[in-house]
């Protein structure tokens, strides 16, 4: 009886440890390519197996880049695994980090060794028990994993964690091998793709893990899966239907390569609401208004997530849109009257509105020239500016004359008769120079000074200077880039090897205190 007793005893506690035992799914790993004609014909009998055994596998497919030049959706990251497994020709599946039994004749045979080593693997208990589940809001994936050991796993197992996104079906990739519909095609990686480190497992304690990744920018097809096209993750997708993501986990063992447990993440449905609020910094530009699907939008209101909100903003007359920001940051390279937002979160949207300035300038007699430039570019009489603008004015008067006074919209700017004049516009601004001629100073003698080459590069030569005392050459802001007295040489060299290209005027000045300027050019 006793002895009864003990083997009950032994086969009910045997139970309790197969009872406690998680449910395993075979990871299936293929490193495949739509440029190889073996990838089809393995994939023929492979993807209908799958699918009906899918509760015995978890798949995850790396599309390669090659032969030829290989699959569209190659990426470094698929590249990363292949090299793990130093994978040299395709098709190549793995079942939980192993290869399957190589001695084939016929591609029903290999089938046959897959689907063996499948089950084979799948009636093994598991120890490392896997949940998961993720939601999405637009191009975003959350993921939770919670890992929860059955034994201790001491510090130095090299157990890694591979979170990943996979998408079901992909249609665009098709290329040489007369494939149209290709599954499971990885996306991104969501852990690096080497892996998260899990480090000392004690047993029956879940450690969870959250993970994010937004597929950025737009949809682009590579036109192959050489290494020049692959996607960029930074600012653009490969993602052909949102719709149809999943995401793939598993623990292996780096160093061994053997897969613990593999589960797919449990996609939790649930409808997110937003709310944008938008306004205007300065009421007196203009208004801003919203619309979600051509229908009005108040700012404020929650609405479901992923809707695009398209704003308009309408500038006051004399106005424009300086710039748009979202959430307190200045929108790169908009200031158009439009901005279309992607609802994935709460937000703040603002546009600032300028005034329009226009700027006229001119000289009040035909006795020289009057140039204006904005940072280093010429301008035009009569062009708009917005507020704040800084234009720097340069008079050339013609041999014999000289600046006599300078006026801002008919006013006349105090104690300056030199030839540069700097005003930062804040309204609508007109500006003259007026020249006087110079009276009882020959100068005649200026006039035969001949500047070369014009446009210039690395050098000035200046001849008939007998007669100049003084060369200063200025750039289109008004500053001094060189000057040199010359005490009345009859020629003289100048380096300008170290002018950056633009606008320039050279003065002369002789010794009677006469000057000539005139414009010259680095291409």
């Amino acid at each position: 009886m006793k002895k009864l007793l003990s083997l009950l005893t032994v086969i009910f506690c045997f139970v309790c440890v197969i009872a406690q035992t998680p449910e395993r799914k075979v990871l299936v790993e293929e490193f495949t390519s739509s440029t190889c004609g073996p990838c089809a014909q393995l994939n023929l009998l492979l993807n209908p197996w799958l699918e009906t055994n899918a509760e015995k596998v978890t798949v995850i497919k790396y599309q390669m880049s090659w032969p030829g030049t290989g699959d569209p959706y190659y990426t470094a990251e698929g590249g990363t695994r292949r090299s793990k497994y130093a994978v040299n020709a395709v098709p190549d599946p793995y079942l939980d980090g192993a290869a399957p039994n190589d001695n084939y004749q016929t591609y029903q045979q290999w089938m046959n060794n897959i689907a063996e080593a499948i089950n084979t693997a799948y009636s093994q208990p598991a120890y490392i028990e896997l949940t998961a589940s993720f939601y999405q809001v637009c191009h975003t994936i959350n993921a939770t994993v919670n890992i929860t050991p059955i034994n201790n796993y001491p510090e130095g197992n090299n157990l890694r964690l591979f979170v990943a996104i996979v998408e079901k079906e992909t249609y665009k990739n098709k290329k040489s091998n007369g494939e149209t519909v290709f599954h499971h095609v990885m996306k991104k990686f969501m852990t690096p793709a080497t892996g998260t480190v899990l480090g000392a497992l004690t047993a029956n304690e879940t450690i969870t893990q959250e993970f994010s990744w937004e597929f950025k920018g737009d949809y682009r097809l590579p036109i192959n899966g050489q290494n020049a096209n692959i996607i960029n993750h930074n600012i653009e997708h490969s993602v052909e239907d949102f719709d149809n993501l999943e995401v793939v986990v598993w623990v292996q063992n780096y160093s061994t390569k053997g897969v613990e447990n593999s589960c797919y993440a449990e996609k939790i449905e649930e409808t997110f609401m937003f709310a944008v609020d938008y306004n205007v910094t300065n009421t007196e530009g203009g208004t801003l208004s919203a619309t979600i699907n051509a229908a009005p939008y108040t700012s404020g209101t929650p609405a479901e997530a992923c809707n695009t909100v398209e704003f308009t903003a309408t500038p006051s007359e004399g106005f424009f849109v300086k710039n748009w920001k979202l959430n307190g940051e200045i929108i790169p390279d908009n200031n158009s009257n439009n901005y279309s937002l992607l609802l994935k979160e709460d937000a703040t949207v603002t546009v600032e509105f300028l005034k329009n300035a226009t700027l006229v300038f001119n000289p009040t007699t035909e006795n020289g020239e009057l140039i204006a430039t904005v940072e280093g570019n010429p301008i035009t009489s009569g062009d708009t500016f917005e507020t704040g603008t800084v234009v720097e004015f340069t008079a050339i008067p013609n041999e014999n004359f000289e600046v006599k006074e300078w006026k801002l919209n008919n006013e006349i700017v105090p104690d300056n008769n030199t030839n540069s004049y700097s005003l930062t516009i804040e309204n609508d601004a007109t500006v003259t120079v007026e020249f006087v001629e110079i009276v009882g100073i020959e100068s005649n003698n200026l006039s035969i000074v001949e500047i070369s080459p014009n446009p210039f590069t690395h050098q000035l030569v200046i001849k008939n200077t007998q007669y100049v005392n003084t060369i200063t050459i200025t750039n289109s802001l008004g500053q001094i880039v060189k000057q040199e007295s010359i005490n009345n040489k009859p020629s003289v060299v100048i380096s300008t090897e170290q002018f950056s290209s633009g606008l320039f005027f050279i003065t002369l000045t002789n010794n009677e205190g006469g000057t000539l300027t005139k414009k010259i050019i680095k291409p």
